[in-house]
Protein backbone atom coordinates (compact mmCIF):
# COMPACT_ATOMS: atom_id res chain seq x y z
CA UNK A 1 0.00 0.00 0.00
CA UNK A 2 1.42 3.34 -1.01
CA UNK A 3 1.61 5.48 2.12
CA UNK A 4 3.71 8.32 0.67
CA UNK A 5 2.13 11.77 0.76
CA UNK A 6 0.29 12.87 -2.37
CA UNK A 7 1.41 15.70 -4.62
CA UNK A 8 5.11 15.36 -3.97
CA UNK A 9 7.61 15.52 -6.77
CA UNK A 10 10.19 12.76 -6.82
CA UNK A 11 12.45 13.06 -9.85
CA UNK A 12 13.49 9.79 -11.47
CA UNK A 13 17.14 10.62 -10.82
CA UNK A 14 18.98 13.27 -8.86
CA UNK A 15 22.58 13.98 -9.71
CA UNK A 16 25.29 13.36 -7.14
CA UNK A 17 26.43 16.54 -5.35
CA UNK A 18 29.91 15.87 -6.70
CA UNK A 19 28.70 17.35 -10.00
CA UNK A 20 27.87 20.61 -8.23
CA UNK A 21 31.25 20.53 -6.51
CA UNK A 22 33.02 19.98 -9.85
CA UNK A 23 31.19 22.96 -11.38
CA UNK A 24 32.05 25.20 -8.42
CA UNK A 25 35.72 24.22 -8.51
CA UNK A 26 35.83 24.96 -12.25
CA UNK A 27 34.16 28.33 -11.63
CA UNK A 28 36.77 29.16 -8.98
CA UNK A 29 39.56 27.72 -11.13
CA UNK A 30 40.54 25.53 -8.18
CA UNK A 31 42.00 22.09 -8.78
CA UNK A 32 40.66 19.09 -6.88
CA UNK A 33 44.07 18.73 -5.22
CA UNK A 34 44.04 22.35 -4.03
CA UNK A 35 40.51 21.89 -2.73
CA UNK A 36 41.50 18.68 -0.93
CA UNK A 37 44.32 20.52 0.80
CA UNK A 38 42.05 23.40 1.80
CA UNK A 39 39.40 21.09 3.29
CA UNK A 40 42.05 18.85 4.84
CA UNK A 41 40.79 15.70 3.12
CA UNK A 42 42.72 13.15 1.09
CA UNK A 43 42.79 13.90 -2.63
CA UNK A 44 41.35 10.42 -3.22
CA UNK A 45 38.30 11.25 -1.10
CA UNK A 46 37.65 14.44 -3.06
CA UNK A 47 38.13 12.57 -6.33
CA UNK A 48 35.61 9.94 -5.25
CA UNK A 49 33.08 12.65 -4.34
CA UNK A 50 33.66 14.39 -7.68
CA UNK A 51 33.01 11.10 -9.50
CA UNK A 52 29.93 10.19 -7.45
CA UNK A 53 31.64 7.23 -5.78
CA UNK A 54 31.61 8.65 -2.25
CA UNK A 55 29.06 10.53 -0.19
CA UNK A 56 29.44 13.94 1.38
CA UNK A 57 29.40 13.56 5.16
CA UNK A 58 28.30 16.27 7.59
CA UNK A 59 31.94 16.87 8.54
CA UNK A 60 32.87 17.30 4.88
CA UNK A 61 29.90 19.59 4.26
CA UNK A 62 31.07 21.95 7.01
CA UNK A 63 34.58 22.01 5.54
CA UNK A 64 33.15 22.63 2.07
CA UNK A 65 31.17 25.54 3.53
CA UNK A 66 34.33 27.06 5.00
CA UNK A 67 36.17 26.96 1.68
CA UNK A 68 33.39 27.52 -0.86
CA UNK A 69 31.02 29.73 1.15
CA UNK A 70 28.12 27.45 0.21
CA UNK A 71 26.15 26.37 3.30
CA UNK A 72 26.79 22.88 4.65
CA UNK A 73 23.04 22.40 4.58
CA UNK A 74 23.11 22.70 0.79
CA UNK A 75 25.66 19.89 0.41
CA UNK A 76 23.85 17.66 2.87
CA UNK A 77 20.48 18.26 1.23
CA UNK A 78 21.91 17.45 -2.21
CA UNK A 79 23.43 14.24 -0.84
CA UNK A 80 20.13 13.34 0.86
CA UNK A 81 18.13 13.90 -2.33
CA UNK A 82 20.58 11.82 -4.35
CA UNK A 83 20.46 8.98 -1.81
CA UNK A 84 16.66 9.13 -1.66
CA UNK A 85 16.49 8.94 -5.46
CA UNK A 86 18.61 5.79 -5.43
CA UNK A 87 16.43 4.24 -2.70
CA UNK A 88 13.25 4.99 -4.68
CA UNK A 89 14.71 3.41 -7.82
CA UNK A 90 15.67 0.31 -5.83
CA UNK A 91 12.18 0.07 -4.33
CA UNK A 92 10.59 0.46 -7.77
CA UNK A 93 12.85 -2.29 -9.08
CA UNK A 94 11.94 -4.56 -6.15
CA UNK A 95 8.24 -3.99 -6.78
CA UNK A 96 8.66 -4.82 -10.46
CA UNK A 97 10.68 -7.95 -9.64
CA UNK A 98 8.03 -9.07 -7.12
CA UNK A 99 5.11 -8.72 -9.54
CA UNK A 100 5.14 -12.41 -10.57
CA UNK A 101 5.32 -13.36 -6.89
CA UNK A 102 2.33 -11.16 -6.05
CA UNK A 103 0.22 -12.82 -8.73
CA UNK A 104 0.51 -16.11 -6.82
CA UNK A 105 -1.53 -14.79 -3.88
CA UNK A 106 -5.32 -14.91 -3.61
CA UNK A 107 -5.32 -11.14 -3.34
CA UNK A 108 -9.08 -10.65 -3.79
CA UNK A 109 -9.78 -13.07 -0.92
CA UNK A 110 -7.20 -11.35 1.25
CA UNK A 111 -8.86 -7.99 0.53
CA UNK A 112 -12.31 -9.40 1.40
CA UNK A 113 -10.92 -10.45 4.78
CA UNK A 114 -9.53 -6.96 5.32
CA UNK A 115 -5.92 -8.09 5.32
CA UNK A 116 -4.98 -5.86 2.40
CA UNK A 117 -6.72 -2.94 0.71
CA UNK A 118 -8.82 -3.62 -2.34
CA UNK A 119 -7.07 -2.57 -5.56
CA UNK A 120 -6.76 -3.71 -9.13
CA UNK A 121 -3.31 -2.18 -9.70
CA UNK A 122 -0.53 -4.75 -9.56
CA UNK A 123 2.02 -2.28 -8.16
CA UNK A 124 -0.33 -1.41 -5.29
CA UNK A 125 -0.93 -5.11 -4.66
CA UNK A 126 2.80 -5.75 -4.40
CA UNK A 127 3.25 -2.85 -1.96
CA UNK A 128 0.27 -4.02 0.12
CA UNK A 129 1.65 -7.57 0.23
CA UNK A 130 5.05 -6.23 1.31
CA UNK A 131 3.34 -4.27 4.09
CA UNK A 132 1.18 -7.24 5.06
CA UNK A 133 4.15 -9.59 5.42
CA UNK A 134 6.22 -7.02 7.28
CA UNK A 135 3.40 -6.51 9.81
CA UNK A 136 2.87 -10.25 10.16
CA UNK A 137 6.58 -10.85 10.75
CA UNK A 138 6.70 -8.10 13.39
CA UNK A 139 3.53 -9.36 15.04
CA UNK A 140 1.63 -6.09 14.73
CA UNK A 141 -0.92 -7.04 12.09
CA UNK A 142 -4.28 -5.30 12.11
CA UNK A 143 -7.05 -5.72 9.59
CA UNK A 144 -7.76 -2.93 7.13
CA UNK A 145 -11.47 -3.35 7.92
CA UNK A 146 -12.95 -1.31 10.73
Amino acid sequence: MNTSPRNQYHPETVTHPGEDLREKLEELQMTPLEFAIRVNKPAKTISEVLHGKSSITPEMAVKFEDVLQIPAKYWLRRQYLHDESIARRKRKSAIKAASPWAKEFPYADMAKKGWVPSTSKLEEKVEALFDFWIHISWGNYTSTKS
